[in-house]
């Protein structure tokens, strides 16, 4: 969707309803199974290109790497259309709370965000499994994504905890 046909909708239909968990969820399965395909790409080019044969070696620089490039896939698309393939599939569309058009900083702020609370809960699972010694429940790192839906049962608008912080929304749209 262009910016243009954003303006059109938002001007034709003032009021948004917000999308349910479980649309959203199913745009983050969705969106995990992309990212699967990106990151996977990603990592081959790094690895060819420093000709990285061990796991270990150059192990930062390639996270750092695949860092940059789940970002500026997210970027992009927000920018330009403010929204990700899954979230066009599911008929989401992020836009600011102030009917502008979302800032650098509000699009960088909301990609560096996202990370928060799934990293806690990454670190909070690790601590577990060190400290009963189990290094299986390590396993449950698949899930820690989903905490990003944990602040959404306490909003009536059923909006993330960066959203709300960086003043955008999920809002339905449907041409």
């Amino acid at each position: 969707m262009t910016q243009e046909e954003t303006k059109q909708f938002t001007a034709k239909n003032g009021q948004f309803s917000h999308p349910t968990r479980l649309k959203v969820f199913a745009s983050m399965m969705y969106e995990g199974m992309l990212l699967l395909g990106l990151c996977f790409t990603g990592a081959y080019i790094f690895d060819s290109l420093t000709q990285s044969h061990d796991a270990d070696r150059f192990m930062w620089q390639r996270q750092l790497v695949l860092f940059l490039l789940v970002g500026l896939y997210f970027i992009v698309c927000w920018r330009k259309q403010g929204q990700t393939l899954p979230m066009k599939t599911w008929d989401i569309l992020m836009r600011s709370k102030l009917g502008k058009q979302i800032t650098w900083k509000q699009l960088i702020g909301r990609y560096l965000l996202m990370w928060v609370l799934p990293l806690l809960g990454a670190f909070v699972v690790y601590l577990v499994a060190t400290a009963m010694g189990w290094m299986s429940v390590n396993l449950f790192i698949v899930f820690c994504p989903f905490l990003n839906l944990v602040p959404t049962l306490f909003r009536n608008d059923r909006q993330m905890l960066h959203d709300v912080l960086v003043g955008t929304e999920l809002v339905n749209f449907k041409k």
